[in-house]
C-alpha cells in the first residue's frame, strides 16, 4: 500500500509540474503578444459594414449593450487612415449589404476609402446581395469608391433611388376635436404641416422634391465617376433597377460575381 501511495504522489507531482510549466509558457506567450504592437506583414484589413454603423458609440454600459457590436464612423475613418500609412497593410476588403447608414455617413466613409486608395493599395468590396426587398442605393454609392465590386452570383441589385415619406396628424387630431395652434414664417417653413395638415402643400412638396433631386444628383455623379459611366447612363441604370446579378456585370455596375 505504501508503494502504491508513493507512486500516486509522484504522478500527481509530475502532473502538477507539467500544468505549472504550461501555465508559465502560456503567460510568457500572452505577455509577448500583449506587449507587441506589430501586425503580420502583407495584412489585409477587413471591415464588415453589414453591421449597423453609428455616429458615435454610447458611453454608458446600457447604451453599449443595446448597440452590441455596431461600429462608429470615427473608428472606421481613423483605422483606414492608419492602414493607409502602415507598410504592413497591403489591402482592404469590405463586406456590405443593404443600407445600414445614412447618406452623410456613406459620404464620409467614401472619402476615407478614396484616401486609402491613394496609397496604391487595392480596396475591394463584396456583397452577398445589394438589397432584396430593401433598398441598397446608399450602400452601392459607397461601394463605387472601391477598386472592384464583387457580388454573390444569385444576389440581387436593388438600387432604385431615393424617397421621402411623411405622416400627417391633422386628420387624427380632427377626429378627437384637438386643434393644434402653430405659427410659421412663409409657406416653405413646413414643420407644422405634419401636425396640422392632412397632406403635402404645394410648397412642402416642392421643397422635398428639390432636396431629393439634389441628393440623387450627388449619388449619380459619384456612381458615374466610380464606375466610369457617363452621368446619363448611370442615372438610367438606377432608374431601370432592380437588376439580376448577371445583368449588373454586363452593364458595368459590378465587376464580377
Amino acid at each position: 500500500m505504501a508503494i502504491k501511495n508513493t507512486l500516486f504522489y509522484r504522478i500527481m507531482a509530475w502532473l502538477g509540474i507539467f500544468v505549472f510549466a504550461v501555465m508559465i509558457i502560456s503567460l510568457i506567450v500572452w505577455a509577448v503578444q500583449a506587449l507587441s504592437d506589430d501586425i503580420p506583414s502583407n495584412t489585409i484589413v477587413e471591415l464588415n459594414l453589414e453591421k449597423p454603423v453609428l455616429e458615435s458609440k454610447p458611453a454608458g454600459p446600457v447604451g453599449q449593450a443595446l448597440t452590441g457590436d455596431a461600429i462608429d464612423i470615427r473608428t472606421i475613418v481613423d483605422a483606414l487612415a492608419g492602414a493607409k500609412e502602415d507598410d504592413l497593410v497591403s489591402g482592404l476588403l469590405v463586406r456590405i449589404g443593404a443600407n445600414t447608414m445614412t447618406q452623410g455617413q456613406a459620404e464620409e466613409l467614401r472619402e476615407a476609402v478614396m484616401d486609402f486608395r491613394e496609397s496604391g493599395k487595392p480596396a475591394y468590396i463584396y456583397a452577398e446581395t445589394f438589397g432584396q426587398v430593401e433598398d441598397a442605393t446608399i450602400s452601392y454609392y459607397l461601394a463605387t469608391a472601391f477598386d472592384r465590386i464583387y457580388m454573390q452570383p444569385h444576389g440581387d441589385f436593388n438600387v432604385v433611388g431615393l424617397r421621402n415619406e411623411h405622416f400627417f396628424l391633422g386628420g387624427l387630431l380632427d377626429q378627437y376635436g384637438i386643434e393644434a395652434e402653430y405659427d410659421h414664417r412663409h409657406e416653405y417653413k413646413s414643420a407644422k404641416d405634419v401636425i396640422t395638415g392632412t397632406g403635402f402643400t404645394d410648397a412642402f412638396r416642392e421643397a422635398e422634391t428639390a432636396v431629393l433631386e439634389s441628393r440623387f444628383d450627388h449619388l449619380i455623379s459619384g456612381i458615374s465617376e466610380g464606375r466610369n459611366l457617363n452621368y446619363d447612363e448611370a442615372g438610367e441604370l438606377v432608374d431601370d433597377g432592380p437588376w439580376f446579378g448577371s445583368q449588373t456585370v454586363e452593364s458595368g455596375l459590378v465587376d464580377d460575381l
